[in-house]
């Protein structure tokens, strides 16, 4: 009464994976499906089976891939699971002379559960990357110790792996159907160079991978999609640093800091975002009761072009350069218009291409490297047509600045008047009277060429304010980084419109202080009024 089951397919006949050496194109190893591993040195002509020569591996396992050396024909890693037969052991297997002795390279100890791929760094050869079905594992020492990787990466079955030779990238396939790409690898390289002795220093700020000017636009289709669309988070267009910090015994990670201050730690910055916020070995932002770096660039002839802070967590960290220069501040209703400070000035326009170094400093530690910033390769613009884009947006800035210092003396004329109408407290009642009603013409003359630079802050619903200077400044500066070339017909229009109104709104605040304010200036001081009020003695009977 019992129907047979005669698909065949438990009979073990597939190869699962075939290994060509690019050392040597006669060298060829194979993976099967009932646990053989054989090898060819002569181009197909002859094999031999290895299985035998494998310490402790059980019979009929799976071998699902073989990574071969980029360096040495002979060396090989194999991977073998066997959770097909109620065996969830983590078995991988390591050869130097072509299988005639191997190493089990990992065992339940540090990685309790079976194993599915395996890559070899082709620069630092004990740095090795294993995927396993609970996530992600490393080793800087050979296969001696295993490290999980629990930052910012899932517990999933990781199936395949590769290293991005050009970006130094590992890229990671999962059984949850995503890639995930863990961003230069460079720091893990020299960690595993120096042994880890690089981990000693204080502060350690490792070389970066090459960043680019990416020109971006939005795309094509649906660009509101909510949730009906899954989209990955694109690599940003910035420079990333990997800084280390040496923890001291009683540091605590920022997570643990930031439940203590019952703050939230800062989100990990996405495409098109970056130039503060520290992460952890790729992990999440360093944030509440961790203390500042600072970060400064300069070109290679020592002109300082971006200074900011950015928070440091004891351990590893990443700090995010969005490749601009510091900024200069806009004219502002408030006494800080931006909240930026000497340290961290404002954010500009970005760099051109070139090699600049970048100098940290920390808690009376300091240390450099040099990043070399490209212009995006897809895009068409020669470095002269750059080079005219950054000049116009220099002048820009310098105008914005000059608008920023003639807004700045009309808010100093009106904290003046204030303090004069203070000081007139025991003036004469007619004296004080006059010079109110002088103080009040003043600062309605203030007010009258403040709107020419933009609308107020206390102003109810909306208000839009015609032919507002800022406004002119800013539609140019739109219009100048809208491309990374030079700028258009109509940007060049609209530079040069900003600039006539730039000079004419200036000319009225420097016609105001030549006669207004002067007239105003000599009556108050022709008051002549006391800061002192006269006391006649009290008389007592």
């Amino acid at each position: 009464g019992l129907t047979p089951d005669v698909t065949n397919a438990e009979n073990h006949c597939t190869i699962l994976t075939i290994a060509p050496s690019p050392v040597d194109k006669n060298v060829i190893w194979i993976g099967t499906d009932d646990g053989n591993v054989q090898l060819t040195q002569d181009g197909g002509k002859t094999w031999k089976n290895l299985s035998a020569s494998f310490p402790n591996c059980p019979k009929f396992a799976w071998i699902p891939q073989i990574e071969v050396s980029l360096k040495n024909a002979g060396e090989a890693f194999v991977i073998v699971n066997n959770y097909r037969q109620n065996d969830f052991k983590a078995y991988a297997y390591h050869t130097t002379d072509f299988g005639k002795t191997w190493a089990r390279i990992v065992n339940e100890s540090q990685v309790p559960t079976y194993t599915l791929c395996i890559t070899q760094d082709p620069e630092a050869t004990n740095l090795w990357f294993l995927g396993a079905d609970d996530g992600l594992y490393f080793t800087i020492d050979g296969g001696k110790n295993w490290t999980k990787w629990t930052n910012n990466y899932p517990s999933v079955p990781t199936m395949d792996m590769k290293i991005q030779a050009r970006e130094a990238d590992l890229v990671l396939g999962t059984f949850g159907r995503a890639f995930w790409v863990l961003d230069d690898i460079r720091f893990l390289r020299e960690i595993a160079k120096t042994n880890a002795a690089v981990l000693n220093k204080n502060l350690k700020v490792f070389d970066p991978s090459e960043a680019y000017l990416a020109y971006t636009r939005s795309y094509d289709g649906e660009r509101f999609s909510a949730d009906a669309v899954f989209e990955g988070q694109n690599k940003s267009p910035i420079a990333m640093f990997t800084v280390w910090h040496k923890p001291k015994k009683d540091d605590k990670p920022a997570a643990d800091k930031a439940k203590e201050e019952k703050t939230e730690p800062e989100p990990a910055p996405q495409a098109g975002r970056g130039g503060g916020g520290g992460r952890r070995g790729g992990g999440n932002t360093a944030s509440g009761g961790a203390d500042k770096a600072k970060i400064t660039v300069f070109t290679e002839g020592g002109d300082t072009m971006r200074t900011f802070s950015n928070t440091l967590d004891s351990g590893m960290n990443r700090i995010y350069w969005q490749l601009n220069r510091n900024g200069v501040r806009f004219p502002s209703w408030t006494d800080s218009p931006s909240g930026d400070t000497e340290d961290a000035p404002g954010t500009g326009g970005q760099v051109l291409p070139a090699r600049y170094k970048v100098v940290i400093s920390y808690k009376g530690e300091k240390d450099s490297t040099f990043v070399n910033v490209k212009a995006d390769p897809r895009v068409n613009f020669s470095m002269k047509d750059m080079q005219e884009r950054d000049a116009v947006r220099q002048e820009l800035s310098v105008t914005t600045q000059r608008i920023t210092d003639a807004f700045n003396r009309l808010k100093e004329a009106n904290k003046t008047v204030a303090l004069v109408d203070g000081s007139m407290v025991n003036a004469p009642d007619s004296t004080k009277k006059e010079i109110e009603k002088l103080g009040k013409a003043v600062k309605d003359s203030i007010l009258t060429i403040q709107k020419l630079f933009m609308a107020p802050n206390d102003q109810k619903g909306i208000v839009r304010v015609s032919g507002a200077l800022m406004d002119d400044i800013q539609k140019a500066g739109a219009l100048i980084n809208s491309s990374p070339g030079k700028p258009s017909s109509n940007g060049q229009a609209a530079i040069n419109a900003a600039m006539v109104k730039t000079k004419d709104v200036i000319g009225k605040v420097n016609q105001f202080f030549e006669k207004d304010w002067v007239k105003y200036q000599e009556k108050v001081e022709a008051a002549r009024s006391s800061l002192f009020k006269k006391y006649e003695p009290i008389k007592v009977d």
